[in-house]
């Protein structure tokens, strides 16, 4: 007959399995260290559960901050394997949109220059004294970079008019917009 439907991998759940949510290690005899209190959530302000609580917790066994455990890594790779398969078909779609999208934006990029001021007070620094920051957009980066270049020592980052302006370029300086500083 006809090939079997395939089938999402699914995780084995552990039913016994608890974490406990709360104030423990409160107790006589109990240490601190043996046993942190726990908070509901990480970012909870409220009281913490007195006394603790178990909750269900049948899929901790897939929690592994180390990114080391082999049934989690296996599982993983068997979802993946699953997702190509199921979405195999749509591979020209999916490279066609995303060539589209890339097509409609600047990948080499970088922004206007800003200047600030340093001095030993935090305050608004002596002429000369700063940096200007701005970012560059590499093509095939998924990340910007941020940059910083000093302020010469003759220049105060405004002019006559007190407009702020990029600066000259720096003897030396290539000129390229590959550049690693913009002077």
């Amino acid at each position: 007959g006809s090939p079997a439907p395939m089938r999402p991998p699914r995780p084995p759940r552990d039913g016994s399995a608890s974490v406990l949510a709360g104030r423990v290690g409160d107790g006589p005899g109990s240490t601190a260290a043996a046993n942190p209190p726990l908070r509901q959530s990480p970012s909870s302000s409220g009281r913490l559960l007195d006394p603790p609580r178990a909750i269900p917790d049948p899929y901790g066994w897939m929690r592994d901050e180390s990114r080391s455990d082999g049934r989690v890594l296996g599982h993983l790779a068997a979802e993946n394997e699953y997702a190509a398969a199921a979405t195999g078909h749509l591979a020209g779609l999916r490279d066609g949109l995303y060539d589209e999208m890339i097509s409609s934006i600047v990948e080499t990029d970088y922004t206007t220059p800003s200047l600030r001021r340093t001095d030993a007070d935090g305050g608004g620094g002596a002429p000369g004294s700063g940096y200007w920051y701005y970012t560059r957009h590499q093509a095939g980066e998924s990340r910007p970079r941020y940059c910083r270049a000093p302020l010469r020592s003759d220049d105060d980052g405004d002019d006559d008019d007190g407009h702020l302006y990029p600066p000259d370029p720096l003897p030396g300086w290539d000129a390229a917009r590959s550049s690693p500083v913009l002077p």
